[in-house]
Parts: C-alpha cells; structure tokens; sequence
C-alpha cells in the first residue's frame, strides 16, 4: 500500500460496523444499498455457484457437493472436502482450515460441515436420491483425519422441497432485525418440525421480553470475555480487505456482505492494512456491532445437543441448516451469534436461561428476524473441494 495512504487518518471498524450513525447511516438505507450491490456481485466468478441451480454438465456428485459448498461455514472458511466414490460421497473436514484459538474446540467447524451435509441431502431428493448418512465413524476419527460422514445416494421420488430453491438464496445477515415485525408462526411451527429426524437434537426459542434482553445482555457478555487478543487475530486471518482479494481466495469474511454504506466499504478497500484489521480497533468495533445487532432481535433460538461429540455438533449443524433454509423459504434473516456457546460463563447462562439440562450442549445461538438483503458471499471452486 502507497505509505502516504498509509498516513491518512482511518475510519476504523468500530465506526464502520459499531452502530454509528455517521458511518452506517440509518440501517435502512445500509441494507438498500447492500440490496442494489447484490444482483452485480453474481457476475464475478467467484459467486457463480449461487446461480447454477440447475445441474448443467455437472455429474450427479458433482452437482450434490456444489449445493453443499453453498452452506454458511465460520468466518466462511469452507472447511469441506467430498470424496466422490460410485454412490456414496464421503464428507471429510479441511482442519488446515480451522480457526485455531477462536474456535478451539472445533465446535464451529462441526456445525458448518453439518450444514453442508443438510444441503446436500436436500439437493439430493431434487435428483431423485435417498440418503443415508452415516455419522457412525465420525466421534473416533474426526480430529485424526477430519471424517465427518458417508453418504450413500438409493434410487428414489424427486421431491420438490421449497427449501431447495433456498439453498441458492440463503445468507447471513448481519444487519439489525425489523423489531416491529413479529417472526410468522407458520415459520416457527415449521422448525419445529424440521428438528424431528435427527436423534439427540432440539430447537428453543428465547424472545426478549418488555422489561429486557436477558439472552443479548448475556451475548454482549459473552462477545467481551470471548474476544481476547489472540482469539480475535486466529479469527481476522480470515478477513480479506479489498474485494479483489475476497473473490481472489473465494473464502473469508469482508466488510463487503455488511449493511456498511457503499462509501464506507471503498475507505476500507483504500484506508485499512492488516495491521490495523489485527488490533484493538476491530476487535472493539466487533464488540460495539454486537451491542448493536443484539438490541435488534426479535427472536433469539438455539440448538441444543445430547454431548458434544463430533458426530452430535454435526446433527446440531444439520438443524442449524434447516433453520437456515425454512427461514430463507419464509423471507426471514438469520445470524449467527454464538459467543455464549464459546465460554463457560455464556453457557451457563443459555443453560439457565433456555433450561437445558445435564448431559446436553447449547450449540448454535442465533437470532431471527426481517431483514433485508445484504451481497453474496464468495466461493471456492469446486475443484478445490472435490477429491
């Protein structure tokens, strides 16, 4: 970068993605222009998996890992690779791609490749498949060579679930939630039976009330004990700065699918070095967008499982993706924010809070809502995925 850029005074992450008003703007107006950005991101390649809802000239496997490459992954580091073998596709973590401290216990990684074995079960009945996904080997072999399943694809119907058509429009939301507009029962009543099938796993939910938030006073708490020093540079190794560099590695995250003003996102790509994306000033910022996005939420849920065993935390990221899709489905937003589940002092306070009891885990905390649309997030190419 040009030194005498360098010197220019920064507009830091705290003012960029804390809340303030002279540099988000109203959030309204944040997510309008996020809305017009979206249709021109689906030109560059690196979101050209967003539009192949049709297979095309991709085999049948082929075509299942792409749909699984669409799943929402921690800090979008795409941790998957799928071996395709005849009828079966064994999905397998890439633990190079692991946020080290910030997700020590792999609990994140776990639930984002749940997810993507949740897609391509969906995009499987499209093609006239049945799966059976065998987790069995996953808890012995999981963090020695990063197994996760084996999925064996039978002869069935095709099924035109709704949720496929989402898997193509799904995203995380970081914006505040319309909290005027309460979530349509006919959503919650459909997770709740989305969570059926999937043995040891269940869905609450945690609605501020009148008098307070207890579930964001407890995640603002949370986010303040999680985001040491070191856990929050393992976790901004994956942000990318410009957008050229985003789309360049096709993972990460950037400020770029943020409610941000379009001016703001420019200063970022101009302004802001790694040096600065490693200090105090995000790491504060990211403490004050979380102060924010919790005072937006109309409904807090959560993912509860029986242990917290790999092959669990999978079955958990399974519901965390139907969660995901039946809520894309009814024009609602979702966000992750699961600090609470990180620290010993936030699970505790989920357990009281959402009674879970002994010998069960809180897994995945987010919040639900309206919102509108924020830009795609990029993609790796398939043959980096597919062994």
């Amino acid at each position: 970068m040009d030194p005498q850029k360098r010197e220019t005074p920064r507009l830091s992450r705290r003012r960029l993605l804390g809340g303030s008003a002279a540099a988000l703007g109203l959030a309204g107006a944040g997510a309008a222009v996020a809305l017009s950005a979206a249709a021109d991101d689906l030109a560059s390649p690196a979101y050209q998996y967003w539009r192949h809802q049709e297979k095309g000239a991709l085999g049948d496997l082929e075509y299942l890992a792409m749909c699984a490459t669409l799943a929402p992954s921690p800090h979008n580091t795409q941790p998957w690779r799928f071996h395709l073998q005849g009828e079966r596709i064994v999905v397998q973590a890439d633990l190079a791609r692991h946020l080290g401290e910030a997700d020590a216990g792999h609990r994140m990684m776990q639930v984002g490749l749940g997810c993507a074995i949740e897609n391509l079960e969906v995009a499987a009945a499209r093609l006239g498949y049945r799966c059976r996904i065998d987790l069995g080997e996953a808890d012995a072999r999981f963090h020695r060579d990063g197994h996760c399943a084996t999925v064996t694809l039978e002869r069935g119907p095709v099924e035109q679930r709704p949720t496929f058509d989402a898997i193509f429009r799904r995203q995380t939301t970081r914006t505040g939630f319309d909290a005027g507009v309460d979530v349509a029962p006919a959503l919650l009543q459909r997770l709740q039976q989305a969570s059926a099938g999937l043995p040891g796993v269940r869905l609450q939910w945690l609605r501020p009330t009148a008098t307070g938030d207890a579930v964001g006073d407890a995640v603002r708490r949370a986010a303040r004990e999680y985001l040491t020093d070191a856990r929050h540079r393992a976790g901004m190794r994956w942000f990318r700065i410009t957008r050229r560099d985003w789309e360049r590695h096709g993972d990460g995250i950037a400020v770029f699918n943020s409610d941000a003003p379009a001016l703001a996102k420019r200063y970022v790509e101009l302004f802001v070095d790694e040096r600065e994306v490693m200090g105090p000033a995000f790491r504060d910022a990211e403490v004050a967008s979380v102060d924010r996005l919790c005072g937006a939420t109309p409904l807090w849920g959560v993912v509860v499982a029986a242990g917290s065993s790999p092959a669990q935390r999978l079955m958990a990221g399974r519901m965390a993706e139907r969660v995901y899709l039946e809520a894309t489905a009814h024009h609602h937003a979702v966000q992750p924010m699961c600090y609470a589940t990180e620290t010993p002092n936030g699970v505790a306070a989920l357990r009281r809070l959402a009674g879970v009891p002994d010998g069960m885990e809180p897994v995945f905390l987010f919040r639900l809502g309206r919102s509108g649309l924020v830009s795609r997030s990029v993609r790796r190419p398939l043959r980096e995925v597919i062994a």
